[in-house]
């Protein structure tokens, strides 16, 4: 059996009120955590691509239909 590991990623985005913001992970050692505003007033998938390109991961557009 392999076991696949998902790197948790650094930056995160979530909606804010009706648009998504970007936010940065900040942990402490108490186990709380909290996130630094980045960016705001985006779109789902600008807020999406724009969290992938920070993460260092590769986007790939959503299929349309």
């Amino acid at each position: 059996k392999q076991i696949i590991m998902i790197k948790a990623g650094e930056y995160y985005y979530t909606i804010k009120g009706k648009w998504y913001a970007i936010y940065r992970k900040e942990e402490y050692r108490n186990g709380i955590s909290s996130g630094t505003f980045i960016e705001g007033n985006l779109d789902k998938e600008e807020a999406r691509k724009k969290v992938y390109q920070l993460n260092g991961w590769d986007y790939k557009e959503p299929i349309k239909k």
